[in-house]
């Protein structure tokens, strides 16, 4: 039996700037509006953070070739710090017009979900290696907090909009020095309560394992779909998005 923990420090730092435009018809610009040719309204949202959290997992060897494992991971504490600007541009026929909105700063506790996972690996004739996991995620526990604002709405909306998530991961390796070949799957499931938002990730790849050295090529399909929203969607239709990614990845090593 082996017993481990882990206590992790983990960062944020991310930037977004949405960008929108209105254009008006060529022929309606010199009558209408005093010559308005168009609009364009500008979100910039930056945030940081730092966070602590503690997992801790065991393995116990059931046979020679068969492991079984378990671990929980506990919520992450982040302390963010978040920044939040607008602004809009008018453009006429003979000058433009720019309006900023005051800048907008925030600091805030954020709780992220907590993760527990079983895991099982065999070997098979020396050389085949067969593991699976399942894990299960509740995003309905997670939670915001702060000194100048009560989050009591938000935290209600996190616990009625999310749910528990199940989540699979299999996999396969055959090594046939000096060559290793490997395929995947995983499917995560979606986090929505009243909407399908689930993914699926296909994987290939091949290894060459020379001792001093190794190298990995893999390629991953991953395909999932969501909805995307301009505005509130009481004025508009949710756009449909089914969304396919693909991959190529290459890990180059050595040991010494």
């Amino acid at each position: 039996l082996y017993i481990g923990a882990t206590i992790g420090f983990p960062s944020l730092n991310y930037y977004e700037l949405s960008i929108y435009n209105e254009h008006s018809f060529e022929d309606t610009i010199n009558t209408i509006n005093g010559g308005l040719h168009s609009f364009e309204y500008q979100e910039e949202l930056s945030v940081y953070g730092s966070g602590i959290n503690l997992k801790v997992g065991a393995i116990y060897r059931v046979r020679d070739n068969l492991k079984i494992g378990a671990s929980l991971h506990s919520p992450t504490l982040y302390s963010i710090e978040e920044t939040y600007n607008t602004s809009i541009t008018t453009n006429f026929s003979t000058k433009s017009l720019t309006e900023n909105s005051p800048s907008n700063y925030f600091e805030y506790e954020l709780i992220t979900p907590w993760k527990a996972s079983l895991s099982a690996s065999a070997i098979f004739n020396n050389n085949i290696i067969i593991s699976g996991d399942y894990e299960i995620v509740d995003y309905s526990s997670s939670s915001m907090y702060s000194d100048s604002y009560s989050f009591a709405d938000e935290n209600e909306t996190i616990a009625n909009l999310y749910q528990i998530s199940n989540n699979i991961k299999l996999g396969a390796e055959m090594n046939i020095k000096p060559f290793v070949l490997r395929s995947g799957y995983s499917r995560y499931g979606s986090a929505f309560a009243n909407k399908d938002s689930s993914k699926e990730n296909f994987s290939y790849g091949i290894g060459i394992n020379n001792g001093g050295y190794f190298l990995d090529v893999a390629y991953v399909l991953s395909q999932g779909t969501n909805k995307h929203l301009l505005y509130s969607e009481e004025y508009i239709e949710p756009i449909n998005l089914v969304k396919t990614n693909h991959s190529l990845l290459f890990t180059l090593g050595f040991r010494y």
